[in-house]
């Protein structure tokens, strides 16, 4: 049996939640929401400004569920 090319995690999916500028000031309600969005796997990427708000950008791996498919060549003869 050969392995799989693919690599786990190499593929995400990405989620924004927005922010006040209050909310990222305040430095409470980010560490929240990034806590909670911590122990649901997400992970922080980065944080827009948009306006007079901001967008966290999260991602997570893509779930794996799918069946490997195996990659190589055939032993001769068959």
């Amino acid at each position: 049996m050969m392995p799989a090319v693919s690599t786990p995690g190499r593929e995400f999916e990405y989620r924004t939640q927005l922010v006040t500028v209050a909310e990222v000031v305040d430095g409470s309600t980010l560490a929240e929401q990034l806590t909670k969005a911590s122990a649901e796997g997400w992970d922080l990427v980065e944080i827009i400004g948009a306006g007079d708000r901001h967008a966290i950008l999260l991602r997570r791996p893509k779930d794996q569920n799918r069946e490997s498919r195996p990659v190589g060549f055939l032993p001769p003869g068959r």
